[in-house]
């Protein structure tokens, strides 16, 4: 059993832990309501930060506003003058435009008096040329009787002498005719014939006919020549092709296309190949086939 000392004693450790633990709680509520108050403010503190923030934008937003507005009232201060020169140089124009409608009033009552006294003029000189008119008319008859006279004595002149020049020349004509020798007949000069007559309508074709025309006679060596299609021959069995450079014909040997007096310079006489030559079977019919 215990004694009412200890009794007493364990009431009070038991009474001390009690307060203990209440002080406890109250410095853990404390602390509780001291980090609640610090959240409250932290959170309070972000707020006023963002609110700040929005503030900020805002000013910022006003201030780009206002220096818009700034630079718009700058332009329409510039189209201002440019419109209050416009104004000064149009009041400079009318001013002008008024001088010159004051000058050209001016002119045209000039003009007016110089027409009245043109006028007054104009019907002195109708009354002088009224009154020179007759006389002027008498010394154009006059005149004109006086020119029809010489005009027929010129005449008789100009008969006598043509009359006079026509018998010159019949004299001259006839000494001429007795005394000239009879004249010679005069040779035709012999007509050009190419060795090749160009048979369609082509202009290359056509160059070659002339080309071998200016060429001579027998340039061919007595070879026939044929059109097999366009730029393309045959000389006998030979295929040869042709074109046309710089106006010229040229033909192709090997891989080059040389003008066409050298080519045919190198062309062989038919009559001087075997049988099997290609150039010494000539068309009969050809009107160059007997052309050596």
């Amino acid at each position: 059993m215990l004694t009412e000392q200890e009794e007493w004693q364990q009431m009070e450790i038991m009474l001390l832990r009690s307060q203990r633990l209440q002080s406890e709680k109250a410095q853990e509520q404390q602390v509780q309501d001291l980090q609640s108050s610090i959240e409250w403010e932290r959170l309070s503190a972000e707020l006023r930060c963002r609110q700040l923030d929005s503030q900020l934008s805002r000013e910022r937003s006003e201030a780009s506003k206002n220096q818009e507005l700034g630079a718009r009232l700058a332009g329409r201060d510039l189209e201002v003058c440019a419109l209050e020169t416009l104004l000064a140089s149009a009041s400079k124009k009318d001013a002008q435009e008024e001088r010159t409608a004051e000058a050209l009033r001016t002119a045209q009552e000039e003009a007016k008096k110089l027409a009245a006294e043109l006028a007054l003029k104009s019907e002195m000189l109708q009354k002088e040329e009224a009154g020179t008119s007759l006389h002027l008319a008498e010394m154009a008859q006059q005149s004109e009787e006086i020119l029809a006279s010489r005009g027929r004595e010129e005449q008789l002149r100009q008969r006598v002498a043509r009359l006079e020049s026509e018998l010159e020349e019949a004299l001259a004509a006839a000494r001429a005719k007795a005394s000239a020798p009879e004249p010679e007949p005069v040779a035709e000069p012999a007509q050009k014939v190419s060795d090749y007559i160009s048979t369609v309508d082509d202009e290359l074709d056509k160059c070659l006919e002339k080309e071998i025309m200016e060429l001579g006679p027998g340039v061919l060596k007595g070879n026939k020549l044929e059109r097999t299609g366009p730029k393309r021959y045959k000389i006998g069995d030979q295929k040869i092709f042709m074109q046309l450079s710089e106006g010229r014909v040229t033909v192709r040997v090997g891989g080059a296309y040389i003008p066409l007096q050298p080519w045919t310079k190198e062309l062989t006489a038919a009559g001087e190949q075997g049988n099997d030559d290609p150039f010494s079977a000539l068309d009969a019919q050809s009107p160059f086939a007997a052309v050596r």
